[in-house]
């Protein structure tokens, strides 16, 4: 367990933020479901060699105070990694304009002003919690990856709490069983830390490929087809302007906004879709994470 002494850095924001927005609707261990004020989280380092907690808080609109604990961890490598699980490396101020122009999205952006889609820590933990999920139900697979944290992972505490990280790859790899896990599943969470651990999952690599080519990736791994391998790009990579396929509960959604009983298809979505460009993603996570009541809406 570390017992380092925390550092602080600062994060500037460029266009709206609501950190308690964006905590509430976040992947990963975390040390509360309550927000406090601050929004604590643990996740492997970029690189995979080393684990981290961070305590952030929005001190003022502009800007984020990050507190970060962890053994060998740089700080800078921490911190951009937390703007990225964030969005917050993105300057959001096209998106807010774009949206409140669109009779679909504007009420979505006014009930829930700062919202940004926040994404998994890294590559590896996406690939890692599809396995995990894979027909089985969140809530029970949760706690299996929260005592698989305590179990193989590191603990750190920030900002008063205790959080356990997920184990880093070469951790994993020494897991040879574990409750709630049968052995395909944990010998494809194998597969999955071996490619990190040989650099295949680093998270920055694979947001610089064409997206295709990011999703053929993934798609190498046992146990992660096309839906797993959208999560990685569409919910880990931070792209702003990919257009989900194969969600029901999206399709659904956006016909209840628009007043229907019935989904939207596919295809209709994809034309819908074309006047959000670059923002399709964002506007993709909106729709799902914005409740508000159906509203008869001619497109």
């Amino acid at each position: 367990m570390s017992s380092s002494s925390p550092i602080i850095r600062r994060l500037s924001l460029e266009g709206p933020f609501d950190l308690a927005r964006t905590a509430a609707f976040s992947f990963g261990p975390k040390a509360r479901e309550a927000f406090d004020g601050t929004y604590r989280m643990a996740f492997c380092v970029d690189g995979y060699q080393t684990s981290a907690a961070v305590a952030i808080t929005q001190p003022s609109p502009e800007q984020l105070s990050v507190e970060i604990a962890g053994d060998a961890v740089d700080p800078d490598v921490v911190v951009r990694q937390v703007a990225r699980i964030l969005s917050v490396d993105v300057d959001s101020r096209g998106w807010v304009t774009l949206a409140e122009q669109d009779e679909v999205l504007a009420p979505l952006v006014a009930a829930a002003p700062g919202l940004r889609p926040p994404l998994f820590s890294s590559a590896y933990e996406a690939l890692a919690w599809s396995v995990l999920s894979a027909r089985r139900p969140r809530a029970q697979m949760t706690k299996v990856r929260d005592e698989l944290a305590r179990a193989a992972g590191v603990g750190l505490t920030v900002a008063g709490e205790q959080l356990w990280a997920f184990p880093l790859p070469e951790a994993m790899l020494t897991v040879s069983e574990f409750p709630g896990l049968n052995g395909q599943k944990l010998e494809r969470l194998h597969g999955v830390a071996a490619a990190a651990a040989a650099g295949g999952l680093d998270t920055a690599a694979l947001r610089g490929m064409p997206v295709g080519q990011a999703e053929a990736s993934a798609l190498q791994l046992d146990g992660i087809g096309p839906f797993y391998a959208q999560l990685l790009t569409v919910r880990t990579l931070g792209h702003t302007d990919l257009l989900p396929s194969g969600e029901a509960k999206l399709l659904a959604v956006l016909g209840a906004r628009l007043g229907r009983d019935e989904p939207v298809s596919q295809a209709e979505f994809a034309v819908l879709a074309e006047r959000w460009r670059p923002w399709r993603t964002w506007a993709s996570v909106h729709l799902r994470a914005v409740d508000l009541p159906a509203e008869r809406i001619d497109v």
